[in-house]
């Protein structure tokens, strides 16, 4: 039974380094990169930056999952599936639409507009987020 599992799990000592790990690792990776990739048009980021940057470190999650898995299976000899590498992918596509959503808020606070969202840019009359605390209205 131990020698069986060990294919599933790793190869003892409780290594993370089996197909098991690999799987999981794979799909978790598609899990996370389909979860943040709907976030990035549901959430309403309200001119705020910071939720830029937890959407791109959610999807900077799929794609190191992600390669935790392709490396799995290839130190296993074993071609890797699609799955993991459709979970970069979309981690990666996350991340790029992040910076542009940072971007466009940046330039929003300038004055400068790009094609956005509505629900990315904060409502009319709200504070610049980089406004020092003297000038916001309480």
């Amino acid at each position: 039974m131990i020698e069986r599992m060990g294919q599933w799990t790793g190869y003892g000592q409780g290594a993370a380094e089996g197909i098991g790990w690999a799987r999981f690792f794979g799909w978790s990776s598609f899990g996370f990169g389909v979860t943040t990739v709907v976030l990035c048009f549901v959430i309403p980021l309200a001119g705020q930056y910071g939720r830029t940057a937890w959407l791109v470190l959610f999807g900077s999650v799929a794609v190191w999952l992600g390669g935790m898995s392709v490396s799995r299976y290839r130190s296993l000899g074993q071609r890797w599936p699609a799955i993991p590498v459709i979970g970069i992918g979309l981690g990666c596509l996350t991340i790029a639409i992040m910076v542009y959503a940072f971007t466009v808020l940046v330039l929003a606070s300038y004055g400068i507009e790009w094609p956005a969202p509505a629900h990315w840019l904060g409502p009319p009359g709200a504070p610049d987020p980089l406004a020092p605390l003297d000038q916001v209205d309480a």
